[in-house]
């Protein structure tokens, strides 16, 4: 693997969307991105684009820090409070390996190839265009700001499976159960984050399948699962994670093995007050789906 710059890098200013435009030719594992005359809070919504559609979004660079702590990564940032304060430089990742897999094929499967052209078997969703943005907010701490990027690079493979990340948004009236069944069904499902604005308001997540129940825990459990597989967790975020073992072929499947679809997806929380919940899904699917 190696690691090459990223130069094509413009809009860095004050009140501005940064653009980083990533040349096809590569397999991407990850892209490094260093900042200075800015603190991490000052990141706004970031996009990841493919042929010009939104793959991965985050509401914001902090966010996308704290999703990162789950993987070890980022791990300098100490974001376990508001994290207002921050130094007027550092950096972050955009992964798109599954990281701690127990394979390196489950690890970088998902890598974004962009080197080979369409073929109807091999690679019927060729990459074209692979862009990052990044709104820059209009604050103070953001004083002659600049960006510069990385990314670790290997040969060409076709564009296969990729994380999709979508986030939706939803708001909890009071304590008792509060019920999410509005979500995309395609793929596979990865992974689910959910972000409390307020700690520690989740205390039990179960996920019904047409009716079937296939996974349950209070937040105390899940947090002791975390720490038994050796992952990071926050309070303010609940992860269901069902390849938190490492085996890259598990999660939660949305068709029947029949190719049948899966009719009813729905998450029930049981909240302990009211909250704001950001729920971010990692979609494990092939560019065009």
């Amino acid at each position: 693997m190696l690691t090459l710059p990223l130069n094509d890098i413009r809009g860095v200013s004050r009140n501005s969307t940064m653009t980083l435009k990533i040349a096809k030719g590569w397999t991407y594992h990850d892209i490094l991105l260093t900042y200075k005359g800015m603190k991490l809070t000052d990141f706004g919504n970031v996009r990841v684009l493919l042929n010009g559609q939104p793959f991965q979004r985050f509401r914001s660079v902090l966010e996308l820090v704290r999703f990162n702590h789950r993987d070890n990564v980022d791990s300098e940032h100490d974001v376990s409070g508001n994290a207002n304060v921050h130094g007027s430089n550092g950096s972050f990742t955009l992964t798109f390996d599954r990281l701690a897999m127990l394979t390196r094929l489950g690890e970088q499967a998902t890598a974004i190839g962009t080197g080979l052209p369409f073929d109807v078997k091999t690679n019927p969703f060729p990459v074209n265009t692979f862009t990052v943005e990044i709104d820059i907010k209009d604050t103070d701490s953001v004083t002659d700001p600049s960006i510069s990027a990385s990314a670790n690079v290997s040969n060409p493979q076709p564009t296969g499976w990729v994380v999709k990340k979508r986030t939706f948004e939803y708001d909890v009236a009071g304590a008792g159960e509060f019920q999410i069944s509005d979500l995309p069904k395609f793929g596979r499902i990865n992974r689910i984050f959910i972000t409390q604005d307020d700690p520690d308001s989740i205390t039990t997540a179960k996920i019904e399948r047409d009716t079937y129940k296939v996974f349950e825990r209070t937040q105390i459990a899940n947090e002791k699962m975390h720490t038994r597989y050796a992952k990071k967790s926050l309070p303010y975020i609940f992860v269901i994670d069902p390849t938190e073992r490492g085996y890259s072929d598990e999660g939660l499947s949305v068709l029947y093995e029949d190719g049948r679809d899966v009719q009813d997806f729905r998450i029930i929380l049981q909240m302990a007050k009211a909250v704001h919940l950001g729920i971010t899904v990692e979609y494990l699917a092939q560019l065009g789906n």
